[in-house]
């Protein structure tokens, strides 16, 4: 009998577990030799901890078979990381998990819900679109390596002013770039779990941040680049751009990274063109989905992956 029911801390070990199961054969097929590392308990606290009611565990036999995680950002929820184990598929666990945490994203206030999967996994994207999700347009990650230490650049970490203040400034930003859309909750996420660094844009007249991962995801592993979770410009300084990256860069080179990864969705071309003329090469692609409605194009800069 099959029961899905909210996940706790206490189910991190088959989650980690299942995760590794749900994903290496894919990595494997796309050149990854070795089975993925499984994810920290830090990094499993921390995403379910950003949206409880949104993280649910499938249940069969007493034995956790399947699970999803989801976060919300104001108005708009996106589900992932999202996996079934590879002896439970055919069974309809991820249908039931799917119409679950929708369900409770759209319960929480999000007026679009969707997520990012690999577009080269046929099973994948069939599945989602048979469950009501519509295919907008691909997200491009990026990444950009240095030859040369880039030039310094002033920027205002939030670890290092009065958080509320900060957070203030993010929700407003965040509303600028779209109305509702609201970054409060992955900053301070960020900040509470220490996963990440959020980076503030003229302070304390911000007019942009960035949230940058510091600590790798899976066991055994190092970050090696300044990872770009979230980038937001608001409308009235989108010709600050440029300057943006420049401080994301300077960040990288203070703390030994040669490297800066980020993600533009191809609905904003004009960024995405800006983005490549800084010296910014795509490096892989993910194909963006949203449940039966369409995705507003931002009034601002909005570059994030749907990625936890």
């Amino acid at each position: 009998m099959l029961t899905l029911r909210p996940m706790s801390e206490a189910d991190f070990e088959a989650v980690a577990r299942l995760d590794v199961l749900a994903f290496s054969p894919y990595f494997q097929q796309s050149g990854v030799a070795q089975e993925l590392p499984p994810r920290t308990h830090d990094n499993l606290r921390a995403c379910l901890n950003i949206f409880p009611g949104g993280c649910w565990v499938a249940v069969a036999d007493e034995k956790p078979v399947g699970y999803v995680f989801s976060r919300v950002w104001g108005k708009l929820g996106w589900l992932g990381v999202f996996g079934v184990s590879p002896e439970a598929q055919g069974q309809r666990i991820g249908q039931q998990l799917l119409a679950t945490v929708v369900q409770a994203l759209q319960a929480a206030g999000c007026e679009t819900v969707g997520l990012e999967t690999m577009p080269d996994s046929p099973y994948n994207v069939g599945l989602y679109a048979s469950q009501g999700f519509w295919i907008t347009a691909p997200t491009l990650n990026l990444h950009k390596e240095f030859t040369t230490p880039p030039p310094t650049a002033a920027y205002t970490c939030l670890s290092d002013v009065d958080l509320s203040a900060a957070l203030a400034a993010v929700a407003r930003v965040s509303d600028a770039v779209q109305p509702g859309l609201d970054y409060t909750a992955e900053v301070g996420n960020a900040h509470e779990y220490q996963w990440g660094e959020t980076l503030l844009f003229g302070w304390p007249d911000t007019w942009g941040f960035a949230v940058i991962r510091t600590i790798a995801r899976r066991e055994g592993q190092k970050v090696a680049a300044a990872e770009v979770c979230t980038l937001a410009v608001q409308p009235d300084a989108k010709a600050r751009y440029e300057a943006a990256l420049q401080m994301v860069e300077a960040f990288a080179a203070h703390r030994g990274w040669p490297k800066v990864m980020l993600s533009v969705n191809a609905l904003d071309g004009e960024t995405l063109q800006r983005t490549l003329a800084s010296g910014y090469r795509v490096f892989n692609v993910r194909l963006r989905m949203v449940y039966q409605q369409g995705y507003t194009q931002p009034a601002g800069i909005d570059l994030s992956r749907w990625k936890m």
